[in-house]
């Protein structure tokens, strides 16, 4: 999948799964990626040798931003 695949299968799942930990495990770009995340914050991401944490209490804009910016800078 491609990184806009991503960040709507993460949006879908953030939603579907309201006050839960949410687990991913794909491909994006080939590449494998991995997160926990509850609501919106990404607590651990790793994707392409990064690991990473967002902020707490982003609002569904950032969280989308956040996701294709990791993506994004680190194909």
């Amino acid at each position: 999948m491609n990184t806009i695949e991503f960040i709507k299968l993460a949006n879908k799942k953030r939603l579907e799964n309201k006050n839960q930990w949410i687990f991913l495990n794909e491909y994006v770009n080939e590449i494998p990626i991995s997160y926990k995340a509850f609501d919106t914050w990404i607590q651990v991401i790793k994707y392409n040798g990064i690991k990473d944490g967002s902020t707490m209490n982003q609002n569904v804009s950032q969280f989308k931003e956040y996701l294709s910016n990791i993506i994004e800078s680190n194909k």
